[in-house]
C-alpha cells in the first residue's frame, strides 16, 4: 500500500511540474521574443493519457536525486580541484585560474550521464584555455584542455596522438589520484591501438615498444584502482573494463577477441583483489556482449539454432552473476542496469523488468541508460506496444530531469527506429517525414529539446540535431528559430561543415529540400 501511495504522489508531483513546463512553452526557450509553435493539443492529451496509464512510475525522489548528485559532486571535486590544492603549484600566478577551471570541470563531470557525454561545449572549456594562456603547466589542466579540444574537434597542432602524447606523459608523472591517471593512460593506449589513428610523430616501427610501455602503465594503475573500495571509483573501473574489451575488438591487431580481452581484465581483477561486486558485474557485462555476438544483430528468423543456444546460455550465466552482484551491493546501479539487457534478451515478463528498472533508478535517479534499456524493451518489436513505448517516452519527458538527461530518452529511440543519415535525399525524406511529423512523435522531440536547451544552453550540438529533425519533420518555424540561435559556425552545433549549415538554412528558408 505504501508503494502505491508513493507512486501516486510522484505522479502528482511530476504532473504539477509538467504543467509549469507547458506554461513555459508560451515563450521561446532560446529567443524570448519569438513564441514557440504550440504542441498539438490532441497529441498532448493522447501522450498524457498513455503516460498516466503506465503502471510503474519512474523513481525520481527529490531527496535521492539531491543526495546522489551531492555525492558525485563531492567525489569529483576531491579528485580535481581539491587534489590540485595538494599536488599542484598553488603559489603560481596562474593557480587561481587553474583551480577554478578544474572545479568547473569536476562539477560538469559529476552530472554527466553516459549519453551525450561529448556532444557539446562546456563552460570549463574557456576556463581551461584561460588557465593555460595564463601560463599553467599543471598536467591535469592541460589534459582536460586536450579533452575539450578533442570533444569539439579543435587541435592546435597535427594529430590526436601527437597532441596527447606529452600531456598524458605529464599526467602519468604527476601525483594526481590514480583513477584520473588511469583514464588518461587508457585513452592514450586506446589511441595507440585504434586502426586509422595518426601516430602523431611516432614511428611505426616504435609503435610496439610504446604500446608495451603504456600497457604496463595502464595495468599498473588498473591494479591500484582495483584495491580502492570507493563505490564511485569501482563504478569507473567497471566502465573502463568494458571499454577495454571494445578497444581490443577494434585494435590494429587481428588476433584480438572479446574472450581474450575479458580474460586479460579478469586476470588483473583477481590478482589485484578487486571487490567481488566489481568482478561479478564485469563478468555479467562480458557475457551479455558475448551473447549478442553469438546471436547477431539480425531479426529472429536470421539467427541460427547454435546462435540461439549460445545467446540463451550466456544470458543465463550473466543473470546469475548480476543477481549475485546486486545481492552483495543492492544500493549500486551498475548490476540492475545491466540486468535490463538480460530481461530483454531472455524475454522476462514486464513486472520483473520493472523491478530491475526501479532498483537501477533508485540507486541512480539520473540513470538515463536504464531508461533507454526500458524504452527498448517496450518497443513493439520486442515486448511492448506503441501505447506503452510512447507512453514511457513521455513519462521520461515529463520528469523534467534535464540534468541527468532523462528527458532525452525518447529521441535516440526514435532515431534508432527511423535513422536519418547525414546526407538527406528525397528518398530518405519520403521515408522519414511521415514518422517524424506524426504529432505524437514530434511532440516528444520538440518538448524534450526545448527543455534541454533552455536549462543547458551549453549543449550546443543538440541544436544541430534539433535543426535536422525539424527540417525532416517539416517544422520549419522551429528550424528557423534554432538556426537563428547558431553562433560559432557549423561545427559548434554538430552540422559538420559550413556547407551543411548553409544547406539547412536554405531548406528552412525555402521549405523545400535543396539539391546537394
Amino acid at each position: 500500500m505504501l508503494l502505491v501511495v508513493v507512486g501516486v504522489l510522484l505522479t502528482v508531483v511530476a504532473g504539477v511540474a509538467f504543467q509549469k513546463i507547458r506554461r513555459d512553452q508560451a515563450q521561446s526557450l532560446t529567443h524570448p521574443d519569438a513564441p514557440l509553435p504550440p504542441a498539438p493539443p490532441g497529441a498532448v492529451r493522447w501522450l498524457d493519457q498513455r503516460a498516466a496509464t503506465q503502471p510503474f512510475p519512474i523513481p525520481q525522489e527529490p531527496d535521492r536525486i539531491t543526495a546522489a548528485r551531492a555525492d558525485r559532486r563531492a567525489w569529483y571535486r576531491r579528485s580535481l580541484p581539491e587534489a590540485f590544492d595538494s599536488v599542484g603549484r598553488t603559489a603560481a600566478p596562474w593557480a587561481p585560474a587553474a583551480r577554478q577551471a578544474l572545479q568547473l570541470r569536476s562539477d560538469e563531470q559529476a552530472v554527466r550521464t553516459g549519453l551525450l557525454n561529448d556532444a557539446y561545449a562546456l563552460p570549463s572549456d574557456a576556463a581551461l584555455a584561460t588557465g593555460v594562456a595564463a601560463g599553467s603547466d599543471d598536467p591535469m589542466v592541460r589534459y582536460s584542455l586536450f579533452l575539450s579540444a578533442s570533444r569539439t574537434h579543435r587541435f592546435k597542432t597535427g594529430s590526436y596522438l601527437g597532441d596527447l602524447r606529452p600531456v598524458v606523459a605529464a599526467v602519468w608523472g604527476s601525483r594526481y589520484p590514480d583513477i584520473r591517471k588511469l583514464h588518461a593512460a587508457f585513452n592514450f593506449l586506446a589511441g595507440l591501438r585504434a586502426p586509422g589513428v595518426d601516430l602523431g610523430g611516432g614511428a611505426p616501427d616504435k609503435l610496439a615498444d610504446e604500446d608495451r610501455v603504456w600497457a604496463g602503465r595502464f595495468w599498473e594503475l588498473f591494479d591500484k584502482v582495483c584495491r580502492d573500495p570507493d563505490p564511485l571509483i569501482q563504478g569507473d573501473l567497471i566502465d573502463i573494463a568494458g571499454r577495454y574489451q571494445e578497444v581490443q575488438l577494434g585494435t590494429r591487431s587481428t588476433r584480438s577477441t572479446r574472450e581474450r580481452a575479458y580474460a586479460e581484465v579478469v586476470e588483473h581483477l583477481e590478482r589485484a583483489g578487486a571487490p567481488e561486486y566489481t568482478r561479478l558485474t564485469v563478468r555479467g557485462h562480458f557475457l551479455i556482449k558475448s551473447a549478442w555476438d553469438a546471436r547477431g544483430e539480425g531479426v529472429a528468423a536470421t539467427v541460427t539454432p547454435e546462435g540461439h543456444r549460445l545467446h540463451h546460455e550466456r544470458l543465463a550465466e550473466a543473470e546469475a552473476a548480476l543477481v549475485e552482484a546486486h545481492r552483495l551491493a543492492p544500493d549500486r546501479p551498475e548490476a540492475p542496469t545491466e540486468m535490463l539487457s538480460v530481461c530483454l534478451g531472455l524475454g522476462h515478463a514486464r513486472p520483473e523488468m520493472e523491478e530491475w528498472f526501479g532498483q537501477a533508478m533508485r540507486a541512480d535517479p539520473d540513470n538515463v541508460q536504464a531508461c533507454a534499456h526500458k524504452l527498448e524493451y517496450l518497443h513493439p518489436k520486442w515486448y511492448g506496444s506503441e501505447e506503452e513505448y510512447l507512453g514511457f517516452g513521455w513519462q521520461c519527458v515529463k520528469t523534467g530531469n534535464t540534468t541527468g538527461m532523462v528527458v532525452w530518452t525518447p529521441i535516440p529511440g526514435h532515431l534508432l527506429n527511423v535513422p536519418i543519415p547525414f546526407e538527406i535525399t528525397a528518398h530518405v525524406l519520403n521515408r522519414a517525414n511521415p514518422y517524424y511529423s506524426e504529432p505524437k512523435v514530434w511532440c516528444q522531440i520538440h518538448t524534450a529539446l526545448d527543455l534541454i536547451l533552455r536549462e543547458h544552453p551549453e549543449k550546443t550540438l543538440l541544436r544541430g540535431t534539433y535543426i535536422r529533425l525539424a527540417c525532416v519533420a517539416g517544422k520549419f518555424e522551429t528550424a528557423r528559430r534554432e538556426l537563428a540561435a547558431v553562433s560559432g559556425g557549423a561545427a559548434t552545433v554538430g552540422l559538420g561543415t559550413e556547407q551543411n549549415l548553409a544547406f539547412y538554412q536554405k531548406w528552412a528558408e525555402t521549405e523545400q529540400l535543396p539539391n546537394r
